[in-house]
């Protein structure tokens, strides 16, 4: 297995959303051109994304040229996006203990909206959190996915509106991408 260049790894690189690279190959064209970028993840996925390299490194015994891309391809997809509001009842779960970390927030949000039929207005629906198991996977999705500092603290705050995309394969979640907006 290929380590990826410092240069990738911190910022460059779009998102790391899969579990350990079974395989890897480029394909280059000319010096300075495209390079596209396969990652075969167990159990048959394999993750998109584009990469821009800031300098000249051998990445798998083949140069990568400044101002080159380097593009995979995977099989998932987003699953669903829902918005919602989270408010006072979601800060606390059902035994009035108040939540700390925005993942555990984001969930009971979920399950006062499927399970206790709490609801702010406007909060809108969404059918892969309407299963239990799938509210139980959800931190797990979180820190696969992406949100930002600021966005957690907020959350943990309460009083925002949270936008959630929902990415995975064949109706099973992978990660989640959550923005806070107004």
């Amino acid at each position: 297995m290929a380590a990826v260049p410092p240069e990738l790894a911190m910022g460059a690189c779009r998102s790391r959303r899969e579990g350990p690279i079974a395989a890897l190959t480029i394909h280059g064209l000319a010096p300075g051109k495209d390079r596209q970028l396969a990652i075969f993840m167990p159990g048959g996925d394999h993750h998109e994304e584009t990469y821009f390299d800031r300098g000249q490194h051998a990445f798998v015994g083949a140069p990568v040229l400044a101002q080159s891309s380097v593009t995979a391809t995977h099989t998932n997809r987003p699953i669903e996006h829902y918005r919602a509001y989270i408010g006072e009842a979601d800060l606390f779960n059902s035994k009035g203990t108040r939540l700390t970390q925005p993942w555990q927030i984001i969930r009971q949000d979920r399950a006062n909206f499927h399970q206790y039929g709490i609801r702010d207005n406007d909060d809108q629906s969404d059918s892969f959190f309407a299963d239990p198991a799938n509210r139980q996977s959800l931190e797990v999705m979180l820190r696969n996915g992406t949100m930002t500092r600021e966005a957690a603290a907020m959350i943990v705050h309460g009083n925002v509106w949270i936008d959630v995309d929902i990415y995975g394969s064949q109706g099973t979640g992978r990660w989640i991408d959550v923005t806070v907006s107004d």
